[in-house]
């Protein structure tokens, strides 16, 4: 049997160059397009497709081929699946627009369209309940949120729920939650400080509806992972 555990990359580890980190052979990777944009968040659809969240919006490919999804043209920071034909993505340009955007598969070019869920300011990190696939975590500077996806698209609008976080939990100056995991009912989230003379950001986990410290620690990222049991 197999165990998830908690991977947390921080700051820190992050300072230097991939290849000194893991060297890899330069011939062992290429270009699949998309040279000339920021790519912020990545999620293989299946094994023939592939979406790409960019400062220009979602990215679909397909056929070796890459379009521009329906709907929307915004910055993304991330992308969740909450389905096998349904993608969450954050998306911000710092006006009344910025919020969750659902993405769903339609049947020919481009293959994907986007519409507004609900309106969050400016959400960075994006995790999706591992028990219950309708519940979607997002994060931004100062604040986290908890939406619940509409079973049908004929349901009414609902507001994000906001969770209660400790103060300054990702810092103070310039704060931002970068990383968000829902495992097994337990909600981890981090970030950091992106001032020039960052302050103290914390690794926070969620005890009832409200988050509580659980380490000082400045987060990039948090991925899931099994190992074998003993």
């Amino acid at each position: 049997m197999n165990r998830p555990h908690l991977l947390a990359f921080l700051i820190g580890a992050l300072t230097s160059p991939l290849w000194s980190l893991a060297p890899v052979p330069v011939s062992s990777w290429y270009s699949i397009g998309l040279d000339h944009q920021a790519i912020h968040s990545v999620i293989a659809d299946d094994t023939t497709m592939i979406l790409a969240g960019s400062d220009s919006g979602v990215s679909v490919r397909y056929g070796g081929k890459w379009f521009s999804a329906a709907g929307v043209r915004m910055p993304v920071s991330a992308m969740v699946r909450v389905s096998s034909e349904r993608i969450v993505a954050a998306m911000s340009d710092g006006s009344k627009s910025d919020g969750l955007y659902i993405g769903t598969k339609i049947r020919g070019e481009p293959y994907y369209q986007f519409s507004l869920l609900c309106y969050i300011t400016n959400p960075q990190a994006l995790t999706v309940s591992d028990s219950a696939g309708d519940t979607v975590y997002a994060g931004t500077k100062d604040a986290l949120y908890r939406y619940v996806l509409p079973k049908v698209s004929t349901e009414p609008t609902v507001l994000p729920e906001l969770i209660k976080i400790p103060p300054y939990a990702f810092g103070a100056e310039m704060p931002t939650c970068k990383a968000l995991v829902a495992l097994q009912g337990q909600l981890l989230a981090g970030g950091y400080d992106q001032s020039p003379n960052p302050g103290k950001a914390n690794l926070i986990y969620n005890v009832k509806d409200s988050m509580r410290i659980l380490r000082p620690m400045n987060i990039a990222a948090m991925a899931v992972t099994s190992f074998p049991s003993e």
